[in-house]
């Protein structure tokens, strides 16, 4: 960090940050699902003792289990189905900031004194990874198909700020000011966004203070939102609109249920569609980022009175602050749910999200069609 003056009037700042974060986690004594089931596939072998069904299991160290009673468990059979999976992350940040601060009181002085002013620029650039053990992406020990996020991005950024004081120790004006600020940014994902505010305050005498602000602020997505694989996860409380649709169902939700080559088996074999308790449990979803977001935008406006009356000496100490708020989010950068999925599909017939949806089109395994 470099800082320093350039006359009396401004000065400067430059500075340089780098922060990494590190984050190594192991799990201790997670369950490889393929290599338990072999495990608990056991028989009796030739010569009397119990041993592992399959073969190359036996031959890769499978060791039967036995999951009832307290301690019937071998250790041997824990160290071929027990594992210790491992993620690595990392975050990283660089940081290149220069400004200048000052005021115009060299040049010139309005009614309210000198005009202050804040300018620079930024670059910065952010990664973030999140590595998981092969097994952990494949979901092949107790947890959740989780593949691996990897991603980066940079920006330039230009801002400036002002505070005009327009006048100052006058009759009904103690102080008045105008200020205002604007940041544009060059995104390497997203392109340029530009966010500002404007405003100003004025008090009539010294106790009264009244302001009003209005802004554009932006929100750039982060690397997650932006490029994270799809994780696997099995919801719960999902209501499928198209349980008890039949032949006869009109409407949308008729058309749009029976559209899939599934449920119209289904409905075929059953005359309704319906689901068993495996088909309500095994429900699987996929959720991830999305490289086609763009920035999320508020526009706000506030309005307000700080009342504070120094000139009463047993009050000087209180402050009394009322504020209007009005703030409007447009594009915001949010998970959209599961359910308002579905319903937008089969009750509203919005095939952007019916895209999103996938029905067996035959039974499989305990799971039935549809």
């Amino acid at each position: 960090d470099v800082a320093g003056r350039i006359s009396d009037h401004a000065n400067y700042d430059v500075y340089y940050t780098y922060g990494q974060t590190d984050v190594r986690a192991t799990k201790l004594n997670d369950r490889l699902n393929t290599r338990f089931l072999e495990a608990l596939d056991a028989v009796r072998g030739p010569n009397g003792t119990i041993v592992c069904r399959s073969a190359s299991a036996r031959a890769a160290g499978c060791v039967p289990v036995n999951t009832f009673g307290g301690d019937t468990v071998d250790p041997a059979s824990f160290d071929y189905y027990l594992s210790n999976p491992q993620s690595n992350a990392r975050i990283t940040q660089n940081v290149v900031n220069a400004s200048l601060t000052g005021d115009f009181g060299q040049f010139f002085e309005l009614p309210g004194g000198p005009v202050a002013f804040a300018a620079g620029g930024e670059y910065r650039r952010e990664t973030s990874s999140n590595a998981f053990d092969l097994l952990t992406q494949q979901g092949l020990n107790g947890n959740n198909a989780l593949p691996s996020t990897r991603g980066s991005f940079h920006l330039f950024e230009g801002f400036g700020e002002t505070i005009v004081p327009l006048l100052q120790d006058r009759p009904f004006f103690h102080s008045l000011s105008i200020r205002g600020a604007v940041r544009v940014s060059d995104y390497s994902t997203i392109g340029t966004t530009v966010s500002y505010n404007y405003g100003g305050e004025w008090a009539p005498i010294q106790d009264v203070r009244f302001r009003v602000m209005q802004a554009r602020s932006v929100q750039a997505p982060n690397i997650n939102e932006l490029f994270q694989p799809a994780q696997q996860d099995f919801p719960s409380g999902l209501q499928d609109p198209c349980l008890g649709v039949t032949a006869n169902t009109a409407g949308t939700l008729g058309t749009q249920c029976r559209a899939a080559a599934g449920v119209a088996a289904n409905i075929a074999a059953n005359g309704a569609f319906t689901g068993n308790q495996a088909d309500l449990q095994g429900i699987t979803s996929f959720g991830g980022g999305n490289p086609a977001l763009q920035e999320e935008k508020g526009d706000s406006f506030t309005a307000g009175v700080v009342i504070n009356p120094r000139s009463i000496a047993g009050l000087r100490n209180l402050v009394v602050t009322v504020d209007y708020y009005n703030i409007r989010i447009k594009d915001a950068i949010v998970s959209t749910p599961l359910q308002f999925i579905l319903n937008q599909c089969y009750n509203g017939g919005l095939q952007q999200f019916c895209d999103l949806i996938v029905r067996r089109a035959a039974p499989v395994g305990p799971n039935s069609a549809g």
